[in-house]
């Protein structure tokens, strides 16, 4: 409901794991790109695509920290149960605004802060959840405004949406010239 506001456009899926957001939104994306560090994952979300697809994929091989897309190249950028496995999550979502286009949206859905430690052992989350504030302060961080946070209650965890939009770049005025 979300991003069902606006058309999706070129639509990035990092971590796209099974494919699951990939087969949710590829329909009303003008193109989508679809990344994720473990080739096995790539094969179960190829195997998620319609069998007319055409050139309106792309499964990539890469790593959230290092995307490897071009300046401003996404219009909707998804990370979908990702960030908890993030070392330097702020890093991650500084990455994932530098590929967003001006006024592009990235879309988070991750854990509320939780108690869960058996979640860092079992499966290996280096984040027990996130607070508002400091998404508020990474998307800021980023250049990205939060426009509306979610909140999804389940059994034991609730499940946070953040979504943010690409700030609009700012011109200043240059005085004097720059010299050599």
């Amino acid at each position: 409901a979300l991003l069902a506001r606006e058309p999706i456009g070129h639509l990035l899926d990092i971590g796209t794991g099974t494919g699951r957001m990939i087969e949710l939104f590829g329909d009303t994306a003008a193109q989508v790109t679809a990344l994720d560090r473990s080739p096995d994952m790539l094969r179960l979300a190829r195997a998620k695509l319609p069998q007319d697809a055409g050139g309106k994929y792309a499964l990539l091989l890469g790593d959230f920290m290092d995307l490897p897309l071009e300046w401003g190249s996404a219009d909707t950028v998804l990370l979908h149960q990702v960030l908890h496995y993030a070392q330097a999550p702020e890093a991650a979502i500084a990455e994932a605004a530098r590929v967003t286009a001006q006024d592009g949206r990235v879309l988070i859905a991750d854990f509320a802060p939780h108690e869960r430690e058996e979640l860092r052992l079992r499966d290996q989350h280096a984040r027990l959840g996130f607070s508002n504030a400091q998404m508020e302060g990474w998307f800021a961080d980023a250049g990205l405004d939060l426009e509306r946070v979610e909140s999804l209650p389940g059994q034991g965890l609730t499940v946070q949406l953040w979504l943010g939009r690409r700030r609009q770049a700012r011109i200043l005025p240059i005085e004097g010239r720059i010299s050599a």
